[in-house]
């Protein structure tokens, strides 16, 4: 739903009846946006690999915090 006018509504029901219903997804439109804001993509890193500290859900939940 979209509704351009630059009037400062009252009320949700207020805007919404000058309101238009646009199908699909605004997830196109953002794609677009933010394509022309970014860089070159690039391939996704590898995440280090690091020694497990323990297993879940961790030592801490022993640990009393009196």
């Amino acid at each position: 739903w979209v509704n351009k006018s630059q009037k400062n509504f009252k009320t949700p029901d207020e805007w919404f009846q000058g309101a238009e219903r646009f199908e699909g997804s605004w997830w196109t439109d953002w794609e677009q946006w933010i394509k022309k804001k970014s860089g070159t993509r690039v391939p996704a890193r590898q995440p280090k690999q690091s020694k497990k500290l323990a297993n879940a859900p961790g030592d801490y939940v022993l640990v009393r915090s009196d």
